[in-house]
């Protein structure tokens, strides 16, 4: 599982964002060259994003719209859900502007209500200060929702500032790109504080991303790229190769952040031989999702559990295809491998299906069973992920 938790799509007015006014400074009255990081041309398209998260395979990919950050958080938020909605493999992160005098209340419960569990702020580019008193009321406000906050980690005593604040609220804080001239405060900052994280998009110095992982240990840690501002395979690179357990990586690469930041459960669609509330089984989950702050439901088929693999599967499919917050399990059964071979062909090439999804009990074949065993390896061949049920043995 790879998971990316820095990634933005969009346009600028410059031809990079992070660094242009810095090598502007720079390099004073010298001529740009054919290299100037000013002079890059990237292509922030939504597709170009897509296309670099295919090449690298990765599992789900957290992300805003520049147009929040650069011009107008509400049309940015907007953008970003209506990209989300379009790729499932997107996680749409809202942006919020204190400078917007109150209107931000609104967009919090706009976002809110569309499922955002994630807020990216931009301190540096839009011209203000965490230690203002209008971004302590917008704090103050998402913490009544249990939700992720992303800023800057910025230069010394931004990541303190930000976890004295932020954390004994309740909120979650993650450190964005912070470099190595920040990175004794990044330690100091997550050892001390439960609730406060660190992506590695910026820890590009040889030894800096096993440096944090042994002092404080590999959950404080979030890959993220900077996609497709940065070159991806750069961060990435620099964790796959790191001198750490290979269970540390895995943390790293993906599971923490579904851990922490994405909040995404296992559930259920059909129907039940037990009382359940009446009506639309997916708007029932979707309720359910938020009263108990799930970001993302990756579903199974009960009718593929009870009674019938392939259909069960084809009303998943239908059920999820419109909802960007539920993803599914392709069902597969012991008994018909050359079936679920063929349902996983069908699904896994999607963006809506993360794996495949077993259960020994109801297809009366025990996990220490030969075709089990069978059933196992066409999944290793064919899927990323596999949930098996060993309740009830």
């Amino acid at each position: 599982m790879l998971i990316d938790i820095n990634t933005c799509f969009g346009a600028t007015p410059t031809r990079r964002v992070a660094y242009a006014d810095v090598v502007t400074r720079a390099r004073m009255f010298d001529e740009p060259g054919p290299a100037d990081p000013t002079t890059q041309e990237v292509d922030w398209s939504p597709d170009n994003l897509l296309a670099i998260l295919d090449r690298h395979q990765v599992t789900r990919a957290l992300t805003c719209s520049l147009r929040g950050k650069l011009y107008d958080t509400v049309a940015g938020n907007e953008e970003t859900w209506q990209a989300a909605r379009r790729h499932a493999r997107l996680v749409p992160v809202a942006t919020l502007d204190p400078r917007r005098d109150l209107a931000w209340q609104d967009e919090i419960e706009r976002c809110l209500d569309r499922g955002f569990r994630i807020f990216r702020f931009f301190p540096d580019a839009q011209g203000w200060s965490i230690g203002a008193l209008p971004f302590l009321r917008i704090a103050e406000a998402l913490a009544a929702h249990s939700v992720t906050v992303m800023l800057p980690a910025g230069g010394w005593g931004r990541q303190t500032a930000m976890a004295r604040m932020l954390c004994p609220l309740g909120l979650k804080v993650v450190a964005m790109g912070a470099l190595f001239g920040v990175v004794a405060e990044s330690i100091q900052v997550a050892a001390e504080y439960e609730r406060f994280f660190c992506d590695t998009s910026a820890m590009c110095t040889g030894g800096m991303v096993e440096t944090v992982a042994r002092a404080v240990g590999a959950g404080k840690l979030l890959f993220g790229s900077n996609s497709p501002e940065f070159s991806f395979e750069a961060p990435y690179n620099l964790v796959a190769s790191a001198d750490i357990p290979e269970a540390d990586r895995e943390r790293i690469l993906g599971l923490n952040a579904l851990q922490h930041l994405l909040g995404e459960g296992a559930a259920h669609i059909g129907v039940w031989p037990f009382p359940a509330p009446a009506g639309d089984p997916v708007e029932r989950l979707l309720r359910l999702c938020d009263r108990e702050g799930v970001e993302y439901a990756v579903c199974s088929s009960g009718l593929a559990l009870y009674y019938d693999m392939q259909e069960g599967n084809a009303e998943l499919a239908a059920a999820i295809a419109e909802q960007y917050r539920l993803l599914g399990y392709v069902y597969v059964n012991a008994n018909w491998i050359e079936r679920s071979v063929a349902e996983m062909e069908q699904y896994l090439g999607s963006e809506k299906f993360v794996g495949a999804k077993v259960h020994p009990r109801f297809s009366g074949v025990p996990e220490n069973c030969p075709r089990m065993a069978d059933l196992i390896a066409a999944v290793a061949a064919h899927a990323r992920v596999l949930l098996m049920h060993t309740v009830d043995r």
